[in-house]
């Protein structure tokens, strides 16, 4: 596997003062979702060839023989969703979902994709559903009627880069009246695969009975508990029959839930994708909590089930926490929970979501963004408060712009931190009372960077 060596000038755990010196320009594990190799060498803007461990590869070849043996002796006790099956799901009560969908793998050549390519939409139904009610089903609709504005684009991991975006999202209308915006963002070897059968299966299981039962009488916890589990186990079977192998690919996952009215919003997550919940004039902000070893409450779980915490600490004082397997030293993952990602399973790694609630007093000023970590590399959460506030009080400004200045913004940040890498990013911004620009017109504020003088916008 390759790493790529990048000079981060500041990240957004570094300390204030980086060192400039040419011998400590370490190479940044952060910017890679998995770390397989057992020896490194650090220097400036180079690509490092790494030597693999032999006993990890005997170790993964006999996971997955045991492991597919297994799922194929237990073949139809999870049945894999057809398109057919999720088409079904929608287009009945007022219900429809939006989601991401990746260029396919053609007749001859595999799929691929140009740095900063924006990510395409799909429509279930086909004509949008309750959308179509204006007479057009597009992302102007979407913003208009149900306040809900989205922007995706791959980033740039190598020069001449050209494999598929690993981001992705939808966006639903269920048909107990509750709203989903879903955040997902792939890793590893064919990472965009887990993010796209992630964001093809969660909307569909809130749509199912169970879940639709537990939203309607409230139980969105429990609710959104049952999704993460059916789209695991889903996600592995699909696996299966697709011979891909989701031992080192996964993917990190946000949802929120937003009652009807509004007054109400679920987040669960897994991984280091985000959901931030903020008004219009207060400076009231929640925000969701990162997965990784560094937390105390997740290390002592994956301590506790066999798995490894590996801690890297760099020159300029900036450490790394990892996860590796039990019995193994690679590979390590960044994340400590997360979809996918089989050979960390049994080590701690879970893909049960962290569950918490918000509660909103004024619905008609408030906003909701689900991003993945290519917008929280460098953005504050105030920062993004601002520059969202900031953009939907600009005259004629339309919410497709907003999200897409989002976009720009945060991958502007890559470029001026980053020398040759910018991560995928997504963002979904929702308003709580529907309807896109919708908001109050309040006193500007400066951004909380701009009066530190750290806004890396300047």
């Amino acid at each position: 596997m390759l790493l790529m060596a990048r000079n981060s000038k500041r990240h957004k755990t570094e300390p204030e003062h980086p060192s400039d010196s040419l011998g400590e320009v370490w190479i940044r594990r952060a910017r890679s979702d998995y770390v397989t190799a057992v020896e490194e060498e650090a220097s400036r803007h180079t690509t490092h060839r790494q030597s693999v461990d032999p006993e990890f590869l005997e170790e993964l070849q006999r996971r997955r023989e045991e492991y597919v043996k297994q799922k194929k002796s237990v073949a139809g006790q999870c049945h894999v969703l057809s398109e057919s099956d999720l088409e079904e799901a929608f287009g009945h009560e007022g219900s429809f979902v939006v989601r991401g969908e990746p260029p396919s793998d053609g007749w001859i050549w595999s799929a691929y994709e140009e740095p900063y390519t924006e990510r395409a939409w799909t429509f279930l139904p086909e004509d949008g559903g309750s959308l179509h009610q204006e007479g057009i089903c597009n992302e102007s609709t979407l913003a208009k009627t149900w306040g809900i504005a989205i922007a995706s684009c791959k980033g740039c991991k190598s020069i001449g880069d050209t494999t598929v975006g690993q981001d992705n999202f939808a966006a639903a209308q269920l048909s107990c009246g509750w709203k989903a915006l879903c955040v997902f963002d792939g890793h590893g070897i064919n990472g965009h695969w887990p993010a796209l059968r992630a964001a093809q299966t969660m909307p569909y299981f809130l749509q199912q009975a169970q879940c639709a039962e537990a939203l309607k009488r409230g139980h969105a916890a429990a609710a959104l508990t049952t999704a993460f589990r059916n789209v695991q186990e889903e996600m592995e079977a699909a696996a299966v029959q697709e011979e891909l192998d989701l031992h080192l690919c996964g993917a990190t996952g946000t949802v929120a839930l937003v009652a009807p009215g509004g007054k109400s919003v679920w987040v669960a997550t897994v991984g280091d994708s985000r959901a931030m919940l903020f008004d219009s004039h207060s400076k009231t902000v929640y925000q969701t909590s990162d997965h990784k070893a560094s937390r105390e409450d997740e290390a002592a779980r994956v301590k506790q089930a066999g798995g490894k915490v590996i801690i890297s600490e760099y020159a300029d004082g900036t450490r790394d926490y990892r996860v590796a397997p039990k019995d193994l030293s690679s590979p390590q993952i960044a994340v400590s929970r997360s979809l996918g990602d089989l050979i960390f399973k049994d080590s701690g790694v879970i893909a049960v979501p962290e569950i918490v609630e918000w509660q909103v007093a004024k619905p008609s000023e408030a906003y909701l963004l689900v991003c993945s970590d290519g917008v929280w590399e460098f953005l504050t959460t105030m920062d993004l408060r601002y520059l969202t506030l900031e953009a939907l009080q600009s005259e004629g400004a339309s919410a497709t712009e907003v999200v897409r200045g989002l976009l720009q913004r945060a991958k502007q940040s890559w470029n001026d931190q980053e020398e040759f890498y910018c991560d995928d990013i997504t963002v979904v911004l929702a308003s709580l009372s529907g309807g896109l620009p919708a908001l109050l017109r309040a006193p500007k504020e400066s951004c909380p960077g701009c009066k530190q003088g750290s806004c890396p916008m300047q």
